[in-house]
């Protein structure tokens, strides 16, 4: 099972290096003459965790008053001369519109749209997707009599029998390419052929949750385990980023490759926490710890102890060849517990390394809801875990969730933005998610679930 899902990420890369060779690319692009604007679209423009290949849009000055397909075939063949680009592989003629695919020097194949300025909205609509979105919206404009004959009726400024369609063509942004359709603007990341048009049509599309809505991250490894990270510029960060408390969360004895702590050390560091709060007072610091679960029922420290900490997590970190029953009946264990705050990366993916475990997520999503504890969506780029699906079944069973970076490395506290894509793509709001509370406020939740 681990190698079918291994085979199955073939082609497929995390987002988050891909976004540094993006720039690269876009550096180049834009500094050539005839380009006059780029946008990323596709995948990377909906927020997706895994991406297959970077879609660029791109208009050319000389695209503005009629669409030249002489020139626009030309730029695309002075694209295929950057330095960044390994070969054109092949070049596509529609019929409004001219567009081209590369392999590059980053392994990760790019297609580039040549746009027109009159479509340039249709054309960024068109191109971001999905195509189950596209679909969706093609079956609702053909059943409410907008577009009798679908989105391709306004693929030209003279297509047609209504208005609607050369109106779409020629709108000047998404918004209005929606309110033609009698609908509210649908962001990217919701964009996925779900039921986000009937939302959006009953004007009841979720407040998603926004990056300046968390208020700190849970879930931070130092130097006592594996971090790596400087206790100043872990502060740093998280004040950059207007934090208002981290929770510096190392692993526990079982995570010996992790040189996890044992209860001694896990005492001396309570010592060390506290010292380090007198000395970075514009911050709440937060005494953690992500304990291991050993079996059902058994974890690395004692009660006594863990009810000590300010944040507790949950994780398995060993046993991955368990059956479901054997994985879950271990998470729910420590679930029921009224000591741990929730459950780190609950399927322990991660990317190109190992398949998520066997376990009933399901069945962990309603101890979760039951006892109040929440789920942790974590952000670091291999992991990515929990994926959109599951955390909005958290949502819709009413469980809470948490979106930390697990960072090891100062560079990993920015990897919070793709917890929150993900939490966007699953129709997430602030109010899903503990970490968007003020401190007094994530206190009171704590001690009011075990009420």
């Amino acid at each position: 099972r681990s190698l079918e899902y291994y085979i199955s990420l073939e082609g497929k890369t995390p987002r988050w290096p891909v976004e540094f060779y993006m720039e690269t690319v876009l550096k180049h692009l834009n500094g050539m003459g005839d380009i006059e604007k780029t946008e990323i679209v596709g995948s990377i423009r909906r927020k997706k965790a895994l991406i297959s290949d970077i879609d660029i849009l791109v208009l050319p000055r000389f695209n503005h008053k009629s669409y030249d397909f002489k020139r626009s075939r030309k730029l695309l063949e002075d694209i295929g001369k950057l330095t960044v680009i390994k070969e054109l592989i092949s070049i596509d003629q529609q019929k409004n519109d001219i567009s081209a695919v590369y392999s590059t020097i980053y392994e990760v194949n790019i297609e580039i749209i040549i746009a027109g300025a009159v479509s340039w909205a249709w054309q960024l609509f068109k191109t971001t997707g999905s195509k189950m979105h596209l679909k969706a919206l093609e079956e609702y404009a053909k059943k409410n009599k907008l577009l009798p004959g679908g989105l391709e009726e306004c693929s030209g400024p003279s297509a047609g029998s209504n208005d609607t369609g050369p109106l779409i063509y020629n709108a000047s942004s998404e918004k209005d390419i929606y309110r033609l359709l009698g609908l509210r603007f649908i962001v990217p990341e919701l964009r996925q052929g779900r039921d986000e048009i009937e939302l959006s049509r009953q004007d009841r599309l979720p407040d998603l949750i926004e990056t300046g809505d968390i208020k700190g991250d849970l879930h931070i490894h130092s130097e006592w385990s594996d971090g790596l990270i400087d206790y100043k510029d872990m502060v740093r960060i998280a004040q950059e980023k207007g934090y208002e408390y981290i929770a510096i969360s190392d692993h526990s004895i079982s995570n010996f490759y992790g040189n996890g702590l044992s209860t001694e050390r896990l005492v001396q560091k309570m010592g060390f926490i506290k010292n380090l709060r007198k000395k970075f007072k514009d911050i709440n610091i937060l005494m953690g710890a992500e304990i291991d679960i050993r079996k059902a029922g058994r974890f690395d420290y004692p009660p006594e102890i863990i009810k000590k900490l300010d944040i507790a997590i949950a994780s398995l970190h060993s046993s991955f060849t368990n059956s479901s029953m054997e994985n879950t009946s271990k998470a729910v264990s420590a679930l029921e517990e009224d000591y741990f705050d929730f459950l780190a990366h609950p399927t322990g993916f991660v990317f190109g390394n190992r398949a998520p475990i066997f376990i009933d997520i399901d069945r962990v999503i309603e101890a979760c809801s039951k006892h109040g504890k929440a789920l942790e969506i974590n952000s670091y780029y291999m992991r990515m875990d929990l994926n959109e699906q599951n955390a909005r079944k958290a949502k819709d069973a009413g469980a809470k969730l948490v979106i930390n970076t697990d960072s090891h490395r100062p560079g990993n506290m920015d990897m919070i933005e793709l917890g929150i894509d993900i939490a966007r793509r699953a129709g997430l709001e602030a109010e899903d998610i503990i970490n968007t509370s003020s401190l007094d406020e994530l206190v009171l939740w704590k001690n009011g679930r075990n009420k």
